[in-house]
């Protein structure tokens, strides 16, 4: 996630101006997780007194300070003062970031890996980013140039031989050569020769397309399972994708089933529940399409790490899967719980709260909604071996998964998934916390912060 202000314009707007210098039911049905939170104390990370902040990722958070950028630990410590014009979030150990007038990939301890000669470097996605070479910027826009990718040592691993190259999702990308658009994979190998007018990342082995002004998907065989009928359409989560046909809201399946809804907006599901929209109020539903949250919020985020984010009366706090208010409405803007940390806003200054719900509660929910992978065979050297039954249905490379060790949350990230074994590294906590047994979940990257 690039870093939004409080007035929710990307940090990255300091860079710009550098840049121009250079048939469901309706019935409500309650959850149950045991006793309910009741509404908690803030737990103050830091308190507010930042320009801005991003989400915690591998650790570390991002915030901006007199315009410039640096990174914050689950301490509460600075750790990377702020000096970078632009930086963006931590993954795999490195981040990009400008320093000066350059472009440079910096480490988790704040040190430079390497200086890149580029006009442009995408964050990092699997292990490569993408990277223009000989563009230019006009009114605040680069044009021109060719694309392709480096590794996280800064070396070219794929060629610049690309009019566009989009981030890497499940093994493959998006590329355009001579005005065609290909699939490519991490060796620079076309998978297939796009004939659709836009391809977007392969998200839970479905790609969105669209075609004469329709969407439709493919699967990771390039066949059209689903055909272009669709006036909008988002990725696959947790199994199924939103759509707009006929100007209803629908949601769909992998075989292209689709569940018509009475409601004026849905989101994606996350963690088993997605926010909906009756009217003018947001409440949420589960995955068998039942209201478990009556509508009765003036906005409402994805659910994350147990609690959403929503709206009440101009102001933002958390409800749990109960819809009990468990932080009181009180900040001016939020981001999601990452990490069991969230960025909070009061009076245009940003801070950092912790996550109130127990490990165990976490837990218990996470295994509800069906994220349970496997459980910790055991630790050899700085892997950490998981074992279960659908590893290599539900583990991918680079996938992050976690477990909790006491009331502490361990971040692992997937390097080397089989049919019922994935080694792991640790992406974010203390290796020694982790023990044979211990339960281990998916954990999700990407939670959408805006309604599309």
């Amino acid at each position: 996630m690039s870093m939004l202000s409080a007035k929710n314009k990307p940090l990255c707007l300091s860079l710009l101006k550098l840049l121009i210098i250079m048939g469901l039911t309706t019935s409500v049905s309650l959850l149950s997780f045991g006793e309910s939170a009741k509404t908690e104390k803030i737990k103050w990370l830091v308190k507010p007194q930042f320009e801005s902040v991003g989400d915690f990722s591998e650790g570390l958070a991002l915030f901006e300070k007199s315009d410039r950028s640096g990174y914050i630990d689950k301490k509460g410590k600075i750790v990377i003062e702020g000096s970078y014009i632009f930086a963006d979030d931590m993954n795999e150990g490195i981040a990009r970031a400008i320093d000066g007038d350059k472009w440079v990939l910096i480490n988790s301890k704040g040190e430079r890996i390497k200086e890149l000669a580029v006009s442009w470097v995408e964050n990092f996605s699997e292990g490569l980013a993408a990277i223009n070479i000989n563009g230019s910027y006009s009114d605040g826009k680069l044009q021109g140039g060719t694309w392709g990718y480096i590794s996280t040592d800064g070396n070219i691993v794929i060629d610049p031989l690309y009019e566009y190259a989009g981030p890497f999702s499940e093994g493959m990308a998006v590329v355009k050569k001579d005005k065609k658009l290909f699939i490519i994979d991490r060796e620079q190998k076309i998978k297939k020769e796009i004939k659709y007018d836009e391809i977007f990342n392969f998200k839970e082995g479905m790609a969105r397309f669209k075609k004469d002004g329709k969407f439709g998907f493919i699967n990771k065989d390039f066949k059209e399972v689903i055909p272009p009928q669709y006036d909008r359409a988002s990725d696959f989560c947790e199994g199924v994708a939103r759509a707009i046909k006929n100007k209803k809201w629908i949601y769909i399946d992998q075989k292209g089933e689709e569940r018509e809804t009475p409601f004026t907006w849905i989101g994606d599901f996350s963690e088993g529940m997605a926010p909906v929209k009756i009217k003018d109020k947001f409440g949420f539903i589960d995955k068998n399409y039942n209201i478990v949250i009556e509508p009765k919020f003036d906005r409402a985020w994805n659910f994350s790490e147990g609690l959403a984010a929503v709206m009440i009366s101009g102001k933002w706090g958390f409800i749990d899967k109960k819809g009990v208010e468990v932080i009181k409405a009180q900040f001016d803007e939020v981001w999601n719980f990452r990490e069991n940390i969230a960025g909070v806003c009061q009076r245009d200054r940003w801070g950092f709260i912790k996550n109130p719900l127990s490990a165990e509660s976490q837990s218990e929910q996470l295994e509800y909604a069906g994220m349970l992978v496997g459980t910790v065979k055991a630790i050899e050297g700085n892997e950490i071996i998981i074992t279960g039954s659908n590893i290599g249905k539900n583990v991918m490379l680079f996938d992050k998964l976690c477990v909790f060790s006491d009331e502490e949350m361990i971040i692992l990230s997937a390097h080397f998934p089989m049919m019922t074994v994935a080694k792991c590294k640790i992406s974010s906590g203390d290796i020694s916390l982790i023990k044979p047994g211990m339960k281990v979940y998916k954990y999700k990257k990407e939670i959408k912060k805006k309604m599309e």
